[in-house]
């Protein structure tokens, strides 16, 4: 099964990196 990779550039968003780290493993997809 191909991986998926997200990059997601987190530059001065310190108080926003848990949430939208988090919205993402919530959203991940295990048929992708």
């Amino acid at each position: 099964m191909p991986k998926l990779s997200v990059v997601v550039p987190l530059h001065n968003v310190a108080p926003y990196a848990p949430t939208t780290l988090g919205s993402l493993a919530r959203n991940a997809d295990p048929d992708i």
